[in-house]
């Protein structure tokens, strides 16, 4: 616990009757040596991230089991971009595209989109981009199952449509 300094900590506390625990007003621990038992990690913060994606494709009716293209973007300066690509490409991702502003690049593999996947995808990401000095930036998908519904391709046009005289189909 942390307190100010003009507090008088030591009176405050002897007015709580404890028989269970003793406080003391001062301490000798270094919280560095828990920072990292008590703070997220780059991984656990991504990993939160891939799960709330994956929670939102379940609620638009995606199977996350079945394989699909799955884009990734990485984000820096050329030459390290160069050798994240070179490393991904060897473990199976290809190129989609690059991009301009802000420099980066998408990649692309063909995966489910569950986190037995992502428990190899992820760290092997976070771990290339930090290595060669680039930004990974997440991920996209789009929605695959039996449960996804579409619209019927004879739909009516909205009314927004009928008053701009769009014809019906």
């Amino acid at each position: 616990m942390a307190a100010d300094t003009d507090l008088d900590l030591a009176a405050i506390l002897s007015t709580i009757p404890s028989d269970v625990a003793l406080l003391s007003e001062f301490s000798d621990l270094d919280f560095d040596v828990y920072q990292d038992f008590v703070s997220p990690t780059k991984l656990d913060t991504q990993f939160n991230g891939d799960r709330g994606v994956m929670a939102s494709l379940a609620e638009q009716g995606d199977d996350g089991a079945i394989p699909r293209k799955i884009d990734f973007w990485l984000y820096g300066e050329r030459q390290g971009l160069d050798q994240a690509v070179k490393r991904l490409l060897g473990v199976g991702f290809a190129v989609d595209h690059w991009l301009e502003d802000p420099f980066g690049v998408v990649l692309t593999i063909e995966s489910s989109a569950d986190m037995t996947s992502f428990r190899d995808l992820t760290p092997l990401l976070l771990e290339t981009a930090e290595e060669f000095g680039v930004v990974y930036d997440g991920w996209e998908t789009f929605v695959v199952g039996a449960e996804v519904s579409r619209p019927p391709t004879s739909a009516k046009p909205s009314l927004w449509g009928r008053l701009l005289g769009q014809k019906k189909n």
